[in-house]
């Protein structure tokens, strides 16, 4: 029989408690639009043995952790590749110093994305009017010719996915070349 440390117990009520917290928030959501992932209230001690193989054995270990999980994703949302940082080079007070940093940088990062691809949308509008000014006699002809001038082919494999990235358009516009029916 395994024995476990008094901070590997501690650790695994500390880690129920934050999953029932969790399991709770998913149960009043009322909003089915909104998929919450669902984990274990009750975890098993083998769960303890795997976190042990990364080092992982004590509460402070395990929040670390997780800021450095966040500072990755976080970093990733901002600059656009993954930020590396090494737990044990830091105290855990740096490395959620270190999380609202990149939470506020990638906040902004999102924010000028946001800005960027309303100012393409926008752009784009233009240019299928000024086509239709051009001769086109609806929206369905104009996107045509500019795909054509573009060089871009009917998209019905990705349904307007590709056409969307080859004219650097968020994803979310590929149902406009599906009702024009070059998707």
């Amino acid at each position: 029989m395994i024995k476990y440390t008094k901070d590997q117990l501690e650790l695994k009520s500390y880690i129920e408690k934050k999953n029932k917290e969790h399991m709770d928030m998913v149960r009043a959501n009322t909003d089915p639009r909104i998929m919450y992932c669902e984990v274990p209230e009750v975890i098993p001690f083998s769960e303890l043995d795997k976190l042990a193989e990364y080092g992982i054995t004590t509460i402070i270990d395990y929040k670390k952790d997780e800021c450095v999980t966040m500072i990755s994703e976080l970093g990733k949302s901002a600059t656009g590749s993954r930020v590396r940082v090494d737990p044990d080079e830091h105290t855990l007070e740096e490395l959620e110093i270190m999380v609202e940093y990149w939470g506020k940088e990638s906040t902004k990062a999102v924010e000028e994305q946001n800005i960027a691809d309303k100012r393409k949308v926008k752009e784009f509008a233009k240019r299928i009017k000024d086509t239709c000014k051009l001769g086109a006699n609806n929206y369905r002809t104009a996107i045509r010719w500019i795909l054509q001038a573009e060089g871009i082919e009917n998209d019905e494999m990705y349904q307007g996915g590709s056409i969307c990235y080859d004219l650097n358009l968020p994803y979310r516009h590929k149902k406009l070349f599906q009702t024009a029916g070059v998707a």
